[in-house]
């Protein structure tokens, strides 16, 4: 099961465009934490949804920033979630390889993502400019 929990409509908006590369991506749910929502609202729609989760089931969350508020709701189950994963610094590269990887072992799933994200993280001018140096020489 994946949670993408982000401020505001984000979690919604990158699922969308997700399934535009995707399809369809089953037990995924998104929580957009409102400006009007107090944590313990945030904590509920997050614990409703954990309680969908299969017994024994792996629980991803994606999200947006690191000690941001979708970050501290996920982190206050940690002690009593077990096949928890949390990871921060959501973005569409990261969600896609993700939902690519869904028969890899957690481990592996969890670090293609956050490799994938962390890869597309670049000054793109910089690179096509030593790009095309690099095939003129």
């Amino acid at each position: 099961m994946l949670i993408v929990m982000t401020h505001g409509d984000f979690a919604e908006g990158i699922m969308t465009s997700a399934r535009m590369i995707v399809g369809e991506m089953p037990d995924t749910y998104t929580i957009g934490i409102q400006p009007e929502m107090s944590l313990e609202m945030a904590q509920e729609e997050f614990r409703k949804l954990v309680e969908k989760r299969k017994e024994g089931e792996h629980l991803y969350v994606m999200v947006d920033v690191m000690f941001g508020t979708p970050c501290n709701v996920a982190l206050s189950f940690a002690s009593e979630l077990e096949n928890y994963t949390i990871m921060s610094g959501l973005n569409l590269a990261m969600l896609v390889q993700f939902a690519l990887d869904g028969t890899v072992p957690i481990a592996k799933r969890v670090e293609s993502a956050l490799s994938e994200g962390k890869s597309q993280i670049i000054d793109v001018i910089k690179a096509f400019r030593e790009q095309n140096q690099t095939n003129n020489e």
